[in-house]
């Protein structure tokens, strides 16, 4: 009896360890979750919004305009969140609250007809590695974006968010 015991209390032990170490890969490499804390991605995404990030684009590289993505903002030392509206080598320019990209001004649904832009006319040219981040809120989000942040470095990427688990009203794919 005392031998199918340790038996019993090794194998729960085993899964245990098995269930942490699947957990530890999957959060630290392929997925993780966010709950925002700020409405800055407003209206598409608001404070109190818990989102799935997915941190295999980052490695793949696979990042695309319009993707809202978590990254680190290396000037205020923090994780945010906003929209990448331009990749590597790209050039960015803001002219009478407008977005350029390339030479040709963008369209952006997300953003509120009303809300007023509030942005600064300036120019940008990425280099290979660099990615430009507006935040949806043009008002009130704009701390931490590459308007004054500059552009952000791929490696301070840290995946593309792809799904809200709450609230469950709006429950379902970014």
């Amino acid at each position: 009896m005392k031998k199918f015991m340790n038996s019993k209390l090794s194998n729960i032990l085993f899964t245990i360890f098995i269930a942490f170490i699947v957990v530890f890969v999957i959060k630290t490499y392929i997925l993780e979750t966010q709950f925002l804390k700020t409405s800055n991605m407003s209206p598409t995404l608001n404070s109190g919004d818990f989102l799935l990030i997915n941190k295999l684009n980052k490695v793949t590289g696979y990042i695309k305009n319009t993707d809202i993505v978590e990254y680190y903002d290396e000037k205020n030392s923090k994780i945010c969140i906003a929209r990448v509206i331009a990749k590597p080598k790209d050039s960015v320019e803001i002219i009478n609250d407008d977005i350029f990209i390339n030479g040709k001004k963008i369209y952006e649904p997300y953003i509120l007809l009303q809300q007023s832009k509030k942005l600064n006319n300036n120019k940008w040219v990425l280099d290979d590695d660099e990615y430009f981040v507006i935040n949806d809120d043009r008002e009130h989000g704009s701390y931490n974006d590459s308007r004054y942040i500059g552009p952000i470095k791929k490696d301070y990427i840290l995946g593309v968010v792809f799904f809200r688990l709450y609230p469950v009203d709006k429950i379902g794919s970014i």
